[in-house]
């Protein structure tokens, strides 16, 4: 947790370096400067004359940072026909985490706020640094430095180097994630030397470095040709356009206050095209409410992206998913894994409606790390592929938005039993149970969505009897479920492949994330005692979610949660005025505590095997019978036979809700609630930094235990 005395340029440096952590190993360089050029900015007919730019600005006597800002501008602007070219380093934009390049690129004639930078209608940025050492990138000539496989390391180790990376990570991360962008390229200047950088979903690409006062066309060639580009070349996602007035004029009130009130920073329009599920050529408009509400920090991976839309030809609101999913055959597109659930007609699914890749849009930055490791096949990162879709329901988004303790745990059963429907039916594995993929609908049904991530088991041949398995290491993938709501084990255990019954226990952890933070708790007297001393507070409680730990081999977590589970009763944890949940609670916990115990040994099953031959032949022997209610050889035999049995969670939830006892409704902690919230939803956009990347280094920074993100075990 942030000290309250650090400022807010302070906790912005701070943020930086987290960032810079997260972000390691998604940097490749370095590119040719002309390949750059030619190969991202393809030159217009006109090329631009050799300038002086470079020795004007180096004869600028620059005491302080900001006296150049200015200077670069002039310096560039001849050359930004199309462009309008702004200094935004005086101001924060508080509702931006803070952030201000020091020169921002809008299209010319935008619409944007001039009191602070406008990342929702920002091109690119410029970062100015007047010393050539706070270049956060070593080119290969100077470094002698090797990773354990031989490979150059293109990242600067030292701090203000880390900060740099993190600062323009940041600034990426703002521009694409208020946008709908495909990439971001932007320049980098530090001292007489600058460096032309590529942002895509997948990673980075950076240039050589060159000395814009010996070659200053090359720099004022960038911009001239950057002004000239097409918004495609830019960056800007094409398939999102102006609505017309005519458009805008169909969309009712009712439906725009309601798309308003789900954006917190609505300003506007966009009609956005959704390609059809049969023919990805065809595509039909939907609108949305724009900006978009920033998903998080982090510039990589899916970006996942879930608004209200309306649809123009139907005249309806629907839900709209947009995303980067990895382009592998072993993931299958959202359109066809929905097609087989139809078909198997698996309950408390959501109505598709339209979706598929989203034109020619993928990622490229991943091909030179691959190149570069051409060797080692197994750090080969795939591309990543555009897609958007719709679902036809609305209902309520956010499963916190729950009316009663009730109606949340009948949306969990619901959303379960199409699990296991799609699991025992389909060989299909969804492997992301969380907070965002169970809908509540405004019937308070409970509907399972966002299966992008699932997996599909091969069918046996001809012959061969079917049964169900875990999914062999050669078909998974890295993607294991949000960090928060993951299997402890799989946490612990990163090479582990995960099975159904870990995406069970996915749905335990969402039951009590969302309990803990809007149904009333206390802590039973029973345990605060002197001699447990296990006392905790809600914060400290919600700490087990998103524990995150860093070693030589990567991170890990999942050792808060495995102490709930074998501890539960210590923690005394209890729903005020809600017995049937904390029963509930108690029976869930207790039957995946024994997950982590022990199988039992030969010796106490035949000693079991005994018991019950002598039962079955006395069955009136309440001795037997007491001696194996006693047993834990016994008892985990039960657990064992009954635990992965289909709808063996589904029953024990719809068991609980047909008890008497449920509260009409739970008091919500409201402030508690979005506090967590938030973090949540920050560290689930950067958890592909904790499963797709090894970092070559542990995070050196000091922190507490309760910050574990910055923690070391190993």
């Amino acid at each position: 947790m942030p000290k309250p005395y650090l400022s807010a340029e302070d906790l912005r440096t701070d943020e930086n370096l987290k960032l810079a952590s997260r972000m390691e190993g998604y940097f490749s360089g370095f590119m040719p400067v002309d390949e750059f050029l030619d190969t991202y900015l393809p030159a217009p007919g006109d090329k631009p004359l050799k300038e002086d730019l470079g020795n004007s600005l180096a004869s600028i006597p620059v005491q302080r940072e900001m006296g150049i800002y200015q200077a670069f501008i002039d310096a560039i602007k001849p050359y930004m026909t199309n462009m309008d070219i702004v200094a935004t380093h005086k101001f924060r934009d508080s509702s931006c985490d803070h952030l201000s390049p020091d020169v921002s690129l809008y299209p010319k004639g935008s619409k944007r706020d001039e009191s602070h930078p406008s990342f929702d209608a920002m091109s690119t940025f410029v970062e100015l640094k007047i010393h050539e050492s706070l270049d956060p990138f070593q080119d290969p000539e100077i470094n002698a430095e090797e990773d354990e496989h031989g490979d150059s390391q293109c990242e600067r180790e030292d701090l203000e180097s880390r900060e740099q990376r993190g600062r323009i990570g940041a600034y990426a991360a703002a521009i694409s994630n208020h946008q709908f962008r495909t990439h971001v390229i932007s320049v980098s200047v530090y001292g007489r030397t600058a460096r032309f950088i590529l942002w895509d979903r997948a990673g980075v690409l950076v240039s050589e470095k060159f000395d814009y006062v010996q070659d200053p066309q090359i720099l004022v060639g960038f911009f001239h040709r950057y002004s000239c580009m097409s918004s495609e070349a830019q960056g800007i996602d094409t398939s999102t356009m102006e609505p017309t007035a005519e458009e805008l004029d169909s969309l009712p009130l009712a439906c725009a206050r309601e798309m308003r009130k789900d954006n917190p920073v609505h300003k506007g329009w966009l009609k956005v095209m959704v390609p059809d599920r049969a023919d990805a050529t065809k595509e039909a408009p939907f609108l949305v409410s724009y900006p978009l509400d920033l998903t998080g920090p982090f510039p990589f991976s899916r970006s996942s992206r879930l608004m209200l839309a309306f649809d123009l030809a139907r005249k309806q609101l629907v839900l709209l998913r947009d995303y980067w999913r990895p382009d592998v055959d072993t993931f299958a597109k959202e359109a066809d894994v929905y097609l087989d659930l139809e078909e198997h007609q698996i309950p408390h699914i959501a109505p598709f409606g339209t979706g598929n890749n989203v034109r020619d849009h993928m990622t490229s930055t991943q091909a030179l790390n691959n190149n570069r490791n051409a060797n080692d096949p197994a750090t080969h990162e795939p591309g990543l592929r555009h897609y958007r879709m719709t679902l036809n329901v609305v209902g309520r988004r956010y499963l916190e938005e729950f009316k009663s303790s009730r109606e949340l745990v009948s949306a969990i059963a619901d959303a379960m039993e199409a699990h296991d429907g799609a699991w025992f039916k389909c060989g299909i594995l969804h492997r992301d149970i969380s907070i965002d993929s169970i809908l509540i609908t405004h019937d308070g049904e409970g509907l399972l969505i966002n299966w992008d991530r699932c997996i599909k088991m091969p069918k046996k041949p001809p012959g061969e009897t079917e049964v169900v398995t875990t999914p062999s290491q050669s078909i998974s993938q890295p993607v294991k479920g949000s960090w928060e709501f993951r299997a402890s084990h799989l946490l612990r255990h990163r090479n582990d492949v995960p099975d159904y019954c870990d995406d069970r226990e996915s749905a335990l952890w969402v039951l009590l994330w969302v309990a803990f933070q809007g149904v009333t708790i206390h802590q039973d007297a029973r345990s605060q005692d002197a001699r447990s001393g296990l006392h905790w507070s809600l914060p400290g409680l919600m700490e087990m979610f998103s524990e995150v730990y860093e070693c030589s081999s990567g991170c890990f977590g999942g050792v808060g949660k495995n102490l709930f589970l074998t501890g539960y009763s210590q923690y005394g944890v209890k729903f005020t005025n809600n017995v049937v949940l904390d029963s509930l609670v108690e029976t869930l916990t207790e039957a995946f505590s024994y997950r982590f115990k022990c199988a039992p040994t030969a010796e106490s099953v035949a000693r079991v095997e005994r018991l019950l031959e002598k039962l079955r032949a006395e069955p009136n022997t309440a001795e037997y019978a007491d001696l194996l209610a006693d047993s834990m050889a016994y008892q985990y035999q039960q657990w064992a036979a009954t635990f992965p049995k289909q709808g063996w969670l589904v029953d024990t939830l719809r068991e609980y809700l047909d008890k008497d006892g449920w509260p009409g409704d739970s008091t919500a902690h409201d402030r508690e609630t979005q506090a967590l919230n938030g973090s949540k939803r920050k560290l689930e956009s950067e958890e592909d930094a904790l499963d797709a990347r090894l970092p070559k280094r542990i995070a050196h920074a000091s922190a507490s235990g309760s910050d574990p993100e910055a923690s070391s075990l190993c």
